[in-house]
């Protein structure tokens, strides 16, 4: 990360004997012309290089998600809007979670319709991948729940597997969620430092209902997971709902 440089409004030359020349650099005042000795950080050293690490090999990230929900967004906002358990699978490209696009696994329509991610888990567990859930709620500002945790979380991967897919549901509703498609953690063989992705909301495709509320009627024929959009109509409405962070530390 890039350290913030203080500005100087002048620099001045002091003290020198006829053996030696030893130069002070001090920031100086125009308006007083008072002197003040630098601070460490102004002695120019040359930042440690950072060494890349091999996507082969383990790291540890951190993992933070936000909601970005006012009340003031289109379609208003429930009483208990948040984002419910997250799931969290690292994976290679022969494996994915959900696509838009495509039908819904039974696990993603669960965590979609009514928050549960076990199925889910089980599923990316059947692939052999990595895989995590988190059961509390993301919440908005302005929301108290006992359910409500926003407080960040880690994970170690071994190295290998370098794509992330996630999903946790927008709740209450019907079977709309938010999440993350096959996005990579490494530039080319190295892994990335921080992968920050917008989330927006889907819809799974198995619910015709549009209301705050769980399940309604079902979908006939069910359709592909697609993006929400200000034509499909839906009361979340289309545009950024939040965000999710992996920080490798």
């Amino acid at each position: 990360m890039d350290a913030s440089s203080a500005v100087r409004e002048g620099f001045g030359l002091a003290s020198h004997r006829a053996d030696m020349l030893i130069f002070f650099l001090f920031a100086c005042t125009e308006l007083t012309g008072t002197l003040v000795a630098p601070d460490e950080s102004d002695t120019a050293v040359a930042e440690p290089r950072v060494e890349r690490t091999l996507a082969s090999e383990p790291s540890d990230w951190t993992v933070v998600l936000e909601i970005a929900w006012p009340d003031t967004r289109p379609g208003g906002r429930p009483i208990d809007a948040h984002f419910s358990w997250l799931a969290l699978a690292v994976h290679d490209a022969d494996v994915s979670m959900w696509a838009q696009g495509e039908r819904a696994s039974q696990g993603m329509i669960d965590m979609a319709e009514w928050g549960g991610t076990q199925q889910l888990v089980l599923e990316m567990e059947g692939y052999g991948v990595d895989v995590w859930e988190w059961r509390n709620w993301t919440c908005p500002a302005g929301i108290v729940h006992d359910n409500c945790d926003d407080a960040a979380r880690t994970i170690r991967l071994e190295g290998g597997e370098t794509l992330f897919s996630a999903a946790s549901m927008v709740g209450p509703s019907p079977d709309w969620f938010v999440g993350v498609d096959s996005e990579p953690l490494v530039d080319g063989e190295y892994w990335l430092d921080e992968v920050v992705i917008d989330l927006f909301p889907m819809d799974v495709g198995t619910r015709d209902a549009n209301a705050w509320e769980l399940y309604g009627d079902v979908s006939s024929p069910v359709q592909g997971i697609s993006p929400i959009t200000a034509v499909s109509g839906q009361l979340i409405g289309p545009g950024q709902i939040g965000r999710l962070t992996l920080i490798r530390w």
